[in-house]
C-alpha cells in the first residue's frame, strides 16, 4: 500500500473536522473523496500533506509514518498538495509558477522531464509561459496548479476541489486531464470533489464523508450504482 491513513483525527480548536478516517490506496490508483461543503475533505487532505495537525491517527507513506515529518519534508518525499481555490502565485509568470513547484525535485534531470510532462498535460500553458498568473481565467489557473504540483514530480497527487467555481466546459475538460493522468498508471491521485458522479467516474475507488466521518467506501462502480448516492446526489 503506498498511502495508509489509519483512524485520524483532526480538530480545530476543539472543533472536530475529520475523525476516525481510515482508507488505504495502492500505487497507480484514483481513489475519490466526496462529500458537501464542510464534511472534511480540505481538513483530511492538509492533515495529509502536514498542513493541519492529526490529534490521533497515523499517515503512512510506503510504510513511514508521517506523524513528526515537516510538509515540506512529506513534499520532497513525493506528496504533491493541489490546495483548493488554486492559490497560484498572481505576480509570477506561468513558467515561474512551474519551476517553483519543480524545486521540490533535487535531480535536475528529473524536474526538467516533470516540467515539460506539466505542459504536455496542459498545453495551453505552454502559449502562455511569460503571462502573470494573476491574468489567466479561472481554467487556466486551476491547469496551472495542478501543473504546478505535478512539476514536482510526485508519487501521490491530493487535488482539492478542482472544479469549484469553473463553467461545466472548463470542468469537463480539466477532469479529462485527470483522466489521462490515472490512464498513466504510476501516479495515485486522491481527488476530493462535491460533483460526485464525475468524480467517481474517474476514479477506481471511492469514500463518502459526512460531518468528518466516512459515511461510505466501495468501488467506483459499487457507488455510482449504490441507492444512497442516486438519493444524496442525483436526486434518485
Amino acid at each position: 500500500m503506498l498511502l495508509e491513513v489509519e483512524s485520524i483525527t483532526v480538530a480545530y480548536g476543539g472543533l472536530v473536522a475529520v475523525e476516525a478516517v481510515s482508507f488505504g490506496v495502492e500505487e497507480g490508483a484514483m481513489l475519490a473523496i466526496i462529500g458537501p461543503n464542510g464534511a472534511g475533505k480540505s481538513s483530511l487532505f492538509a492533515a495529509i500533506s502536514g498542513v493541519a495537525p492529526v490529534t490521533s491517527g497515523r499517515v503512512l507513506l510506503r510504510g513511514a509514518d508521517l506523524r513528526d515529518v515537516a510538509p515540506h519534508r512529506r513534499a520532497r518525499m513525493g506528496i504533491a498538495h493541489v490546495p483548493e481555490g488554486r492559490l497560484v502565485f498572481g505576480s509570477m509568470s506561468v513558467s515561474e509558477n512551474i519551476e517553483v513547484g519543480s524545486q521540490i525535485q533535487p535531480d535536475a534531470s528529473r524536474r526538467r522531464e516533470a516540467i515539460e510532462r506539466s505542459y504536455d498535460l496542459f498545453p495551453a500553458l505552454k502559449g502562455l509561459r511569460d503571462r502573470a498568473a494573476g491574468l489567466l481565467s479561472g481554467g487556466q489557473q486551476q491547469m496551472l496548479a495542478i501543473a504546478r504540483g505535478l512539476a514536482s514530480d510526485p508519487s501521490v497527487l491530493l487535488l482539492d476541489e478542482p472544479s469549484m467555481g469553473l463553467a461545466p466546459a472548463i470542468v469537463d475538460d480539466i477532469f479529462e486531464r485527470i483522466q489521462s493522468l490515472r490512464a498513466q498508471g504510476t501516479l495515485t491521485v486522491l481527488l476530493a470533489e462535491q460533483r460526485a458522479v464525475e468524480a467517481l467516474e474517474s476514479c477506481d475507488s471511492g469514500l463518502v464523508l459526512q460531518s468528518g466521518r466516512v459515511a461510505l467506501a466501495g468501488s467506483r462502480k459499487d457507488l455510482i450504482e449504490s441507492p444512497r448516492i442516486k438519493a444524496l446526489y442525483l436526486g434518485q
